[in-house]
Order: structure tokens, then sequence, then C-alpha cells
């Protein structure tokens, strides 16, 4: 039998393509906070360029919209599509998700479930996913520069 990157080269191969084994990149973040009067459930699924970023307060932990928003080389701010539309803070989260890709370089998906009616505690959401990004990027550099100085 062959192993599955054989496989993957002799199809590309015959597609007129040579190949190169990528091992993948993808990894779970979660963390919990409490802001204001409420508490804050946050998880990051880290991809390659892009976050999955889901954000729960108290009991609220349904997924009633998604909203993607990226960088376009003519647009100032991150272009956006509801994905999964409705609910009641649907514009909420389309403004949370441009405001994630700017600052943080990278195009996100955005699940939340914040309520629409309190901005203040969507700017410390804000800043405290952007300090945890940040964090887990910083530990991720030094991992790096670790093994490159490995033997």
């Amino acid at each position: 039998a062959e192993a599955a990157g054989e496989c993957t080269s002799r199809m590309a191969s015959a597609a007129g393509g040579d190949v190169t084994v990528v091992e993948p990149q993808l990894k779970l973040f979660q963390f919990s906070d409490q802001l204001e009067d409420a508490l804050l459930h946050v998880q990051i699924l880290r991809l390659e360029g892009q976050l999955y970023v889901w954000l729960g307060v108290d009991g609220r932990s349904e997924l009633s919209n998604l909203v993607a928003a990226f960088h376009h080389p003519r647009q100032t701010t991150p272009v956006t599509s509801a994905l999964i539309g409705g609910g009641a803070n649907q514009e909420e989260t389309v403004g949370l998700a441009q405001r994630l890709a700017l600052l943080t370089g990278e195009a996100i998906m955005l699940s939340s479930s914040l309520p629409a009616d309190n901005s203040l505690l969507q700017e410390l959401v804000v800043k405290r996913v952007v300090q945890e990004l940040r964090r887990i990027k910083a530990e991720e550099a030094d991992t790096a520069a670790l093994s490159d100085t490995a033997p």
C-alpha cells in the first residue's frame, strides 16, 4: 500500500504540478474573564492567516450569527460578509469583526452573543481578545526562536 503522501504526489504530478507537504497549523485557545458585570467566554481557533473567534457572555452561548471580515487591498476598512445572519446583535458583530481584523491584520470569522446595547462591554471585549492574541503570538515567536536555536 502507498503512503498518503506518495499518492498525493503522484496525483499532483499527473496534473502537472509539484506537491509540498505542509503540516497542519490549527490551534485552539479558550479563556473566560469577568468584564464589567458579565462573565465573558472566548474561544479562538487559530489557522494560518485567519482566526475564528467565538464570544459568549454569561449563559448566552448560541451561534446566532457568523461574520467574516478580511482585508482588501483597495479598501481602508475590512470587507465583511454575514455568513449566518440574524440576531439582534448582527450589526455589532459586523463592527467587532472589522475592528478585530484591523487590529490583528488577519482574516476574522466572528460569532458573538454579546448584548447589542452595551458598547462599553464590546470595547472591553475587543481589548481583552487583542491582548490574548498578542500573548499567543509572542509565545509562538518564542517557541519558533527556541526551535531555530536548538541543535
